[in-house]
């Protein structure tokens, strides 16, 4: 007897109902499990010396899971394992075809609704979802180059196939920071806000890495879709630790999730993500958007309005090299001032280098400020790339009313409504800015490339304006935040006003908002978020992490610079933490305060013999017993005499310790 009765019958039965897409024949069969299909052949047909239909007993669970069946089913008569089958493969379906639980898709970019030549990546992204092994896809390429976009249109054919049995999908973006802007997202506001949305209920406990912890637990819980755009602000960059993720929170949540996950999280950056390095073994997959070919980038331009001959066509390709944000603000370009017309395309000033994607954009912003000079949109362009992030209609227009900024606020504060209206729709047919329509309100944003030219614009050319300009935005969010904040993301705007303080040189005003709103007057930041609290107080360095802006009185750099010694030996960076912990050791001394020196001191002394600089820690205790002895405190004293053991036992003299 037959041990698996009709089993070339059975495996046809499966390839026809689809229950693994991603297997239709013996060959895809034989690639997924690693073997020859000539071996699928003998399990079927069997040999002269031995019988077919046998799966061999170590493939029986593997071949299972891959097709969704009961193990068990295979030894069933072929009518019975027909009727098993046709059940399961209605299960699946009515599963794939489920409403997610919950879907949260708000805090992605605003991208245009048309994609092309983009059909081999979303092509990547079906075959990874398919794909059970796979927990992770990161999709990495240039800046501009359309990986937002990619993604967008592939969860819209998602969405009409109700997400494929995904019980929820929750999309985050990291975009809105610009990669030369100082406003850097910690991750700690996404960890906090992923947790409320799974329903955590203890939202404001434990430490970042606890609430990672937690996160993943929930997100591991059902088959869940996340998807992280633009992860690159949080990454490293050129150098040692390239690609990998800065933030310990957000690092750890990705390589869990990456070393085991029910459903699938989907990660755009410029940069592969280090820390997968130990979990390349199918488990993540890595897709590179390329630069858009000749046909799709002409597809492109067409379809935005564009209109030429073949030549010039060819050479608008050539010259923006299929980068598909360069073409996007090209077309816009060409719409709104020469109605169109490629071939003005020669007209524009020419690029500061053709090898550099982001110089495509540069250039071609350069010849938008010039047509839009000293007008509405220039105010309207300036002010929504200061705010970093996409913002309401409403609270642009508040803003303006609050602030007369000559150049930035002064045209649009008086203009009517039907004047702003226009103002946007120029914007957004020239593609600069995207708009969305969310909670009966307009939203505007741009892209992060977009971004920087207009930082790199205002602070090289109109330093006037960049300066009112944060101190408006500074004054906007301090008064947006809440009296009592709690969470993270209660203090995210208080952070977000700190920075636009400090870029605005009101380095007192916004360290007096960190130091007694955010601060409460103390070192440590509660809750132990030290990575976004670290975020927020680079803008008050020159040189990190102990040279401040000489505007800053001596009492607060040396907060400032403790707050930073504090946050580094909480996140581990011990060799960091060194020079700032002796920058604060020295202005309590100076300063006649020995208790407190005596505080930072202990912690010092730890951190150089964990970077093994012993000859340091014994000189430090040396120099401080002197000022233990004057406290005639006995407990200081006591620590004191036992780092002098200790260290004296790590350095050989176990006599002498």
């Amino acid at each position: 007897m037959n041990q698996h009765p009709q089993l070339a019958e059975k495996l046809q039965l499966l390839y026809q109902l689809k229950l693994n897409p991603a297997l239709q024949t013996n060959v895809d069969l034989a690639n997924t499990l690693g073997i020859s299909k000539q071996s699928i052949s003998k399990w079927t047909r069997g040999t002269p010396t031995s019988r077919g239909d046998k799966i061999p007993h170590s493939k029986i669970d593997i071949l299972s899971e891959l097709f969704h069946i009961e193990s068990i089913w295979w030894s069933l008569p072929l009518n019975q394992f027909e009727t098993k089958v046709h059940q399961r493969a209605q299960e699946r379906l009515e599963e794939r075809f489920a409403k997610p639980e919950d879907i949260s898709l708000s805090f992605l970019p605003i991208t245009s609704s048309e994609v092309f030549g983009r059909e081999q990546d979303i092509s990547a992204l079906d075959k990874a979802w398919r794909n059970r092994e796979v927990n992770l896809i990161q999709l990495t390429g240039f800046g501009g180059i359309g990986k937002s976009t990619t993604v967008a249109a592939w969860l819209s054919l998602l969405a009409k196939e109700r997400f494929r049995g995904s019980k929820r999908v929750y999309a985050w973006s990291f975009y809105w920071q610009g990669a030369s802007s100082d406003i850097k997202s910690s991750g700690d506001f996404f960890i906090e806000h992923a947790l409320n949305w799974f329903g955590d209920q203890n939202l404001i406990e434990g430490t970042p890495w606890a609430k990672a912890g937690r996160l993943v637990r929930l997100i591991r819980a059902s088959k869940t879709l996340l998807i992280l755009d633009g992860l690159e602000p949080l990454q490293h960059g050129p150098g040692p630790k390239v690609g990998q993720i800065d933030n310990p929170a957000v690092a750890l949540l990705v390589k869990e999730l990456g070393c085991e996950n029910s459903g699938m999280c989907v990660v755009t950056s410029r940069l592969p993500i280090a820390d997968l390095a130990s979990f390349d073994d199918g488990r993540i997959a890595t897709h590179i958007i390329e630069t858009l070919s000749s046909d799709a980038s002409i597809e492109l331009l067409k379809s935005l309005g564009v209109k030429g001959s073949g030549d010039d066509f060819k050479k608008a390709i050539k010259l923006y090299s299929g980068h598909a944000l360069s073409l996007s603000l090209l077309a816009g370009y060409l719409a709104v001032v020469h109605k169109g017309d490629l071939s003005k395309c020669s007209e524009l000033q020419s690029l500061l280098d053709d090898k550099i994607h982001a110089s495509h954009a540069r250039s071609l912003m350069q010849a938008y400020l010039n047509w839009f000079s000293r007008s509405i949109e220039e105010e309207l362009l300036f002010l929504v790339g200061m705010f970093g992030r996409a913002v309401s209609l409403s609270d642009l227009h508040m803003l303006c009313l609050q602030n007369e900024i000559e150049g930035l606020t002064s045209k649009l504060a008086t203009a009517s409504q039907p004047d702003w209206l226009y103002s946007v729709k120029q914007l957004t047919d020239s593609r600069i800015f995207t708009r969305d329509f969310r909670d009966g309100q307009t939203y505007l944003d741009c892209h992060p490339l977009v971004r920087d030219f207009i930082a790199e614009i205002l602070t090289q050319k109109h330093p006037e304006i960049w300066q009112k300009g944060n101190q408006a935005l500074f004054m906007h969010l301090h008064q947006a935040a809440g009296n009592t904040p709690e969470s993270i993301t209660d203090f995210e705007p208080l952070f977000r006003a700190v920075i636009h303080g400090t870029q605005a040189g009101l380095y007192e005003d916004a360290f007096e908002l960190y130091y007694l709103k955010i601060k409460n007057k103390y070192a440590m930041l509660a809750r132990g978020s030290h990575h976004a609290d670290q975020a927020c107080i680079r803008s008050f360095f020159v040189r990190e992490w102990d040279e401040t802006h000489p505007e800053l009185s001596e009492e607060s750099k040396f907060r400032v610079i403790v707050s930073a010694a504090t946050n580094l030996m909480s996140l581990g960076r011990i060799k960091e933490a060194i020079e700032p912990s002796y920058s604060s050791l020295n202005w309590l001394k100076n300063n006649s305060q020995s208790i407190e020196a005596l505080g930072v001191a202990g912690p010092l002394i730890s951190m150089l013999i964990a970077a093994v600089n012993l000859q340091e820690a014994f000189k430090l205790v040396q120099e401080l017993s002197t000022i233990a002895q004057s406290t005639n405190n006995l407990v200081i004293i006591a620590i004191g005499e036992n780092f002098d053991a200790y260290i004296h036992h790590l350095m050989g003299a176990d006599e002498q310790a």
